[in-house]
């Protein structure tokens, strides 16, 4: 009953993943830039959840070894947001997403490498198809949207940093709403200090702008985040990861749907490669462990 309840919170995690890519995506249409999102979701998300903190009297005191480890985790986190929300800027929603969603093959590939996981050869055909799924979304396109395919790769590969640090480290232990409170409060830090050594302004050009901000910080920021902690509490890092696969495909059909962006075929093919890449890998770890168990 836990694993069945693991892979529904990853898959909700996933869902409300997507629809906060698109959220972000408009309000980055809007006029904004990844820094002001980066201030403005923290500031929302630690906000509210210091209210649910002190209504339920949780404590917010960390052991020095859970301080220590939560610094670069949560920098990861942190640095995933901004480089996705860069990556917005030169590329489609649901394109943007289908690159980054390549971590999870390399979850399972670092799960593998570092930790021997039981997948180990098994992952490698599906990083080759998700590599394979890349190239044709990079092939299609030119100079400054290839900026922003590396920078959507960089986003997964801080996505899977987080996703592996967390799994191996005592946050598990940490109550998700505290967790997540000092999330948002890197992620303002992030964000203040991108606003203090560029150029960019802090920038909200509407009200419409923010109302987009302010869900993406409530969908993204808190449901998704303790949906996906919790999955991985129950599943581990690595399945809790393929189990995300409807993450693209969510931010795919409403960008589409919602934002008439505009992707080809070839494009369209390239995300279902990378998409195809994770369901496989998740068909191999659930047919691994049931030949497993009947030994």
């Amino acid at each position: 009953m836990g694993k069945i309840r693991g892979y529904l919170q990853s898959l909700a995690s996933a869902m409300l993943f997507g629809c906060g890519a698109v959220m972000l995506s408009a309000a980055m249409n809007r006029g904004t830039n990844a820094a002001t999102v980066c201030v403005l979701r923290g500031l929302v998300f630690s906000s509210l959840l210091l209210v649910l903190i002190k209504k339920r009297r949780l404590s917010l005191f960390l052991t020095r070894k859970q301080l220590f480890q939560m610094v670069p985790i949560l920098c990861m986190a942190g640095m995933t947001s901004a480089t996705l929300n860069v990556a917005y800027c030169f590329l489609p929603t649901g394109v943007a997403s289908s690159i980054h969603f390549v971590y999870p093959v390399i979850v399972v590939a670092a799960e593998t490498l570092l930790f021997r996981t039981s997948i180990k050869k098994a992952a490698l055909p599906f990083l080759v198809l998700s590599m394979v799924g890349i190239y044709l979304q990079t092939n299609q396109m030119g100079t400054v949207a290839l900026s922003g395919v590396l920078i959507a790769l960089l986003s997964a590969v801080f996505w899977t940093s987080y996703i592996v640090l967390f799994e191996h480290s005592e946050l598990r232990t940490v109550h998700p709403f505290v967790l997540n409170f000092y999330q948002g409060i890197v992620l303002m830090a992030i964000g203040g200090i991108w606003l203090a050594v560029s150029d960019a302004p802090f920038l909200v050009p509407d009200a419409k702008c923010l109302l987009l901000i302010i869900g993406n910080g409530i969908i993204a920021g808190i449901v998704a985040h303790l949906f996906l902690q919790a999955g991985i509490a129950a599943l581990g890092g690595a399945l809790a990861a393929v189990m995300s696969v409807v993450e693209p495909v969510t931010s795919l059909w409403l960008s589409a749907l919602l934002l008439q962006q505009q992707i080809s075929e070839s494009q369209w093919s390239a995300c279902l490669i990378i998409l195809a890449s994770s369901l496989g890998l998740m068909l191999t770890d659930f047919f691994l462990t049931g030949k497993r168990q009947n030994k």
